[in-house]
């Protein structure tokens, strides 16, 4: 079955990018979603993947090679717009993250890319963007799989049951605070 093209976009993180080819489904989400990468995301995947790689058999990251044909569509978050994330984020004592991740949760905070989900496997990164009002806005590695028509199990750290955990944990403080406030 060859899945549609969903109308959101998915912004993955540079841990999404590198899990994704790991289990050989990274051509299957490009298929399934129009996807948009952090600029800062496309040198992290292309730096850390060599790194971590113990089986040369799963191949290469090719994302440069990918904005240039199209298939895969690059972004950058001005540093005045990721302000209002950070200040965001500091009212809610959100965690620190990596720069990618905190460029990708800018890039759908300030609607930089409107209509986006974020497809998050770090569990602060997941916490951050909860805590900032995006939870609905974030999808699992699981259901983004799901999603494109690939039903298969996956490790727990790239669950659906994992993600929902901490992100509902985290939307319940947001919410917790705002009651207090």
């Amino acid at each position: 079955m060859t899945p549609r093209k969903l109308c959101s976009v998915v912004i993955p993180d540079a841990d999404v990018i590198i899990s994704l080819h790991a289990i050989g489904r990274w051509e299957a989400v490009l298929n399934g979603y129009r996807v948009f990468v952090a600029k800062t995301v496309i040198e992290e995947a292309d730096h850390f993947y060599n790194m971590r790689t113990t089986n040369p058999s799963i191949g290469t990251i090719e994302i440069r090679s990918q904005i240039a044909t199209g298939k895969l569509d690059e972004f950058e978050v001005l540093a005045s717009t990721s302000a209002l994330l950070f200040a965001e984020g500091a009212k809610y004592g959100a965690p620190i993250i990596h720069d990618g991740e905190f460029e990708c949760i800018a890039g759908v905070f300030t609607n930089t890319v409107p209509e986006a989900r974020i497809c998050l496997i770090d569990e602060a990164a997941i916490r951050y963007a909860s805590l900032v009002g995006l939870r609905k806005d974030c999808i699992s590695v699981e259901a983004l799989l799901d999603s494109c028509g690939v039903n298969e199990r996956v490790e727990y750290r790239l669950s659906e049951r994992r993600f929902a955990k901490i992100a509902d944990v985290a939307n319940q403080e947001r919410l917790d605070r705002l009651l207090r406030s």
